[in-house]
């Protein structure tokens, strides 16, 4: 409470240079700090617009001994605010000596400092073309090869103000619209929409460099990637919130007037709260092995040759969804996401022969030891295929990528010469967690 007081009465005096309605709001600092904080190893993190301090809590309350932080505030008197809360606010307490404020313009900073993560909260949109270039240039500048660069725009912000601008300050929109999509849009990796915020905000995730295959194995899983998080560990997948929403909606619209349809609205919207359900699981990350890419039983385990997916022999482990599994689906490793193709025509039940030939996805992850192939095959009732991965995109091993709606089959492919199996047809697997093949020369398990 004392964070929003004190940010609303320095709103009031400075709009146009803090550039927000509220502080940032939680769901929107996680998203700012996913990608900092899914990193092993040492990280050196910056985060450029500190303000109160919403997002610094959120980086302190998952940072390790070997974590460094780096704050910088330009408003004088937020970085005062900031002084007190660091010396004061126990969540900062173990990491005191790890965490450094600095007051003064971002374009400052020491050319020779070099940061894993950088997380920017600076309105973009209040700034001018040619600062928006500088700031950009010097995040580039500042970032490791691998680095990502997460930074906050308020959604539709742009379009609203728009008519209530003057011509200069239309144009000077424009054109800071126009360094945005020449600087930055071409590097996103990633965008999360961010309702509870106000006002609702886009998350932006952006890596400059390429990225390289190997460094997804310094990354663990991203547990609300497209999930809505519930109590006790359960979620829900959020492409399935308007499966869910509109029959709740419509029964309670009709709860009055006719009461059986009513019901089935209410079971139908229960139904897919059930069917789109994203309980949080702790993946057991191993080069070594390869994790199912769906829950589900397994219908076939063979070797086949594919042209579509180049020479050689693969190893094909397919596994059919009933409406009853949990559709999500994960990456069976971690690796940088080469791209997609769509495939076949028809949709056959997903449980027999004849789906070989169903309309499929297929998402080619480099990993460590070659290519992983996941196809996701549409059922007799599963008619859309979600995926949300971008090629050049890192995955952690059992980072969710994508569902299919309504019951379906997922297909991993992994090159023969290097895997051996680790189930048979009829088994049961799990998403992320059973795994299904190992490498031929891994140690015995």
């Amino acid at each position: 409470m004392q964070e929003r007081l004190h940010f609303l009465t320095h709103f009031g005096r400075d709009a146009l240079r803090i550039g927000s309605l509220t502080p940032t709001w939680r769901p929107t600092a996680r998203a700012l700090a996913s990608e900092a904080l899914r990193r092993d190893g040492p990280r050196r993190i910056l985060e450029v617009g500190t303000g109160t301090g919403a997002v610094a809590v959120e980086i302190a309350r998952h940072m390790r001994p070997e974590d460094q932080l780096l704050l910088y505030e330009l408003h004088p008197e937020f970085a005062a605010f900031m002084r007190r809360r660091l010396a004061e606010d126990p969540v900062f307490a173990p990491h005191r000596e790890r965490i450094e404020l600095r007051e003064g313009d971002i374009c400052s900073l020491d050319p020779a400092e070099r940061f894993h993560s950088i997380v920017s909260t600076i309105p973009f949109i209040n700034r001018g073309p040619e600062t928006i270039a500088q700031i950009l240039g010097v995040y580039r500048n500042a970032l490791q090869p691998d680095g990502v660069l997460s930074y906050l725009e308020y959604a539709y912000l742009r379009r609203l103000k728009a008519p209530f601008l003057r011509d200069a300050a239309r144009e000077q929109a424009r054109a800071a619209a126009a360094v945005l999509d020449r600087e930055a849009t071409p590097f996103a990796f990633r965008r999360d929409f961010i309702p509870r915020n106000v006002p609702p905000a886009w998350v932006h995730h952006l890596r400059f460099g390429e990225a390289r295959p190997e460094a997804a194995l310094e990354l663990a899983p991203l547990e609300r990637d497209r999930r809505l998080a519930l109590p006790a560990g359960w979620g829900i997948a959020t492409p399935g919130l308007p499966f869910i929403a509109a029959p709740l909606i419509l029964a309670a619209a009709l709860a009055g007037r006719s009461a059986v349809g009513s019901l089935a609205l209410g079971l139908l919207g229960l139904g897919s709260t059930a069917f789109f359900r994203d309980p949080e699981r702790r993946v057991r990350r191993d080069p070594d092995l390869a994790l199912a890419a769906a829950d589900g039983r397994v219908l076939g385990v063979e070797t086949l040759r594919d042209e579509r997916l180049g020479a050689g022999e693969w190893l094909r482990i397919a596994v059919f969804l009933s409406v009853a599994d949990i559709h999500v689906n994960r990456s069976p490793v971690a690796g940088k996401v080469l791209g997609s193709f769509d495939e076949g025509r028809g949709y056959a039940h997903a449980g027999t022969p004849a789906a070989e030939h169903n309309i499929a996805r297929y998402t080619t992850i480099q990993g460590l030891h070659g290519p992983c192939v996941v196809a996701q095959r549409v059922g007799a009732v599963a008619r859309r295929i979600v995926t949300w991965t971008r090629p050049g995109q890192l995955l952690a091993q059992g980072d969710r990528y994508g569902l299919i709606r309504f019951g379906s089959r997922t297909d991993v492919y992994l090159p023969a010469s290097g895997w051996q199996p680790l189930v048979a047809p009829g088994d049961r697997v799990r998403g992320g967690l059973t795994a299904i093949a190992k490498r031929a020369d891994s140690a015995p398990r």
